[in-house]
């Protein structure tokens, strides 16, 4: 899976503007390095997908026991929620790509 996911964000670069006949905009070398970078840092062994958004960044769903963590992956920021059935839904937005940031990130994927 490993591999495969990091080829398949790479083939993100192939996708083109209007990929969705809607005026999606194509993940730049930015997003998909971004992406790249933080996938070096966290907890790979529940993503459950991946995909390019119409506006041009990269989401990772990590999904295990009834939690869901979505992961929204930009040029300057990455965002993502915690969701489950048993607590309200957390919100963390305009993260940094600093270590503290991941950090926090990395702990919440394994706490799912």
């Amino acid at each position: 899976m490993k591999i495969k996911l990091i080829e398949d964000i790479i083939s993100f670069l192939e996708i083109e503007d209007n990929w969705d006949g809607y005026g999606g905009v194509a993940p730049k070398i930015d997003v998909v390095s971004k992406t790249l970078f933080l996938l070096a840092y966290i907890d790979k062994d529940k993503i459950t997908d991946y995909f390019p958004n119409p506006h041009g960044t990269i989401s990772i769903e990590f999904k295990a026991e009834g939690k869901i963590l979505s992961l929204e992956i930009g040029n300057d920021f990455f965002a993502y929620y915690i969701n489950s059935a048993t607590t309200e839904t957390i919100f963390l937005n305009n993260q940094e790509y600093s270590a503290k940031d991941i950090e926090l990130l990395n702990k919440n994927i394994q706490k799912l």
